[in-house]
């Protein structure tokens, strides 16, 4: 799915909106078939130990490529805490999609602090528009590389 991906590090910010690039990588040795079958996190895992300065880098930002060079995905990855944080679609769906055939999917929450609070009020937030359309709902989750796939099932009560 993914031709290249290209790593920008930053220094220590309280700001993630404001990091700075200091140095840019072009990874682009990471073969195809590896970020398709979801080993980007060992390298991300892997090129945390870079240090820039006096400290290590704490964020990192991965943007995603294809082959005509049009960026489709971006998003941030704490060394700190091994979360990834400030993910960013660019096209409609962030994959892997993983959503149970029938259902679809009503939100993706990131992993992190918030993730509990996230699924829950997306889930409670479509369950209630559904039932005011007279729609039955079943909420189910699944994780995914980039975050945890709200997904739901709706039939329609008698």
């Amino acid at each position: 799915m993914w031709d290249r991906y290209i790593l920008f590090e930053y220094k220590d910010t309280t700001e993630v909106s404001q990091k700075l690039p200091v140095a840019l990588h072009d990874v682009s040795i990471a073969q195809k078939s590896e970020i398709e079958n979801n080993t980007v996190p060992n390298a991300v895992r892997m090129s945390s130990t870079i240090e820039i300065g006096k400290g290590q880098a704490l964020y990192k930002e991965f943007k995603y490529f294809d082959s005509n060079d049009r960026l489709l995905l971006w998003y941030t990855f704490d060394t700190r805490t091994g979360y990834y944080i400030d993910i960013t679609p660019t096209t409609s769906q962030i994959p892997p999609l993983g959503c149970p055939p029938g259902s679809s999917r009503v939100g993706v929450c990131n992993y992190g602090s918030g993730l509990a609070a996230c699924i829950a009020d997306v889930s409670v937030k479509h369950i209630v528009t559904e039932l005011a359309k007279g729609r039955s709902v079943t909420v189910t989750t699944n994780n995914t590389l980039l975050g945890v796939e709200v997904c739901a099932t709706g039939t329609v009560q008698p």
